[in-house]
């Protein structure tokens, strides 16, 4: 669902989720024999539109840009291989925020704050606030913790170390060297989920953690 988040961005084609897993918060189809009352709802347009927001991120190299991606849940940089730490600065608008010697830092959507980011001891935010969620992983201090943003910040990670990487939802994945600078926003393409029950974020939420 992710990869198809990232391939139809910004086409207004709504996506219907079904899970197929364990606890799929972004799907509303959770069983074989649902499925056809859900096509149906879909044939008759039964349904709402859920629009959520995605990250655009950016990987700067000496003086041209060699990647970007958008993702509807996270931007994570993380160590590529082998067990070291990795060594990065993290600015927002210019200003610094900290230097981290973490095993990687997420940054996250409100979409995308009960995934990854909570298993990393993130905040849980509503689908319609406008924030972006700021989470290390693993930090080697104390005092290194998640940080809620405002949507409109424009984010700068400089790398210090080698054996780095930048994964856009899992899918896209690159490789990092000292010296490059990852720049993250929130991105101008939406993705619409379908909604065919008027359940609300809370309502979910309970209802997923009490499935855990």
């Amino acid at each position: 669902m992710l990869r198809l988040a990232g391939v139809l961005r910004g086409q207004d084609i709504p996506l219907l989720g079904v899970n197929a897993g364990h606890l799929g918060y972004l799907t509303q189809v959770s069983q074989k024999e649902q499925l056809p009352g859900a096509l149906e709802q879909l044939l008759t347009h039964a349904y709402t539109r859920d629009v959520r927001s995605m990250l655009h991120g950016s990987v700067r190299r000496r003086d041209g840009v060699i990647s970007r991606g958008t993702a509807l849940n996270e931007i994570l940089i993380s160590r590529g291989e082998g067990i070291n730490v990795i060594r990065f600065k993290v600015l927002c608008d210019g200003e610094t925020l900290g230097h981290y010697t973490a095993d990687g830092i997420l940054f996250t959507t409100p979409t995308g704050s009960t995934a990854y980011n909570l298993s990393a001891g993130g905040p849980i935010a509503a689908p319609d606030t406008h924030v972006i969620i700021m989470t290390p992983i693993c930090a080697h201090a104390t005092n290194s913790r998640p940080v809620i943003l405002p949507d409109t910040s424009q984010i700068e990670v400089r790398i210090d170390s080698e054996h780095e990487i930048v994964a856009f939802d899992g899918e896209h994945v690159v490789r990092l060297q000292p010296g490059d600078i990852v720049k993250v926003r929130r991105a101008n393409e939406m993705t619409t989920l379908v909604k065919l029950r008027a359940t609300s974020f809370l309502e979910t939420l309970r209802e997923k953690m009490d499935h855990e």
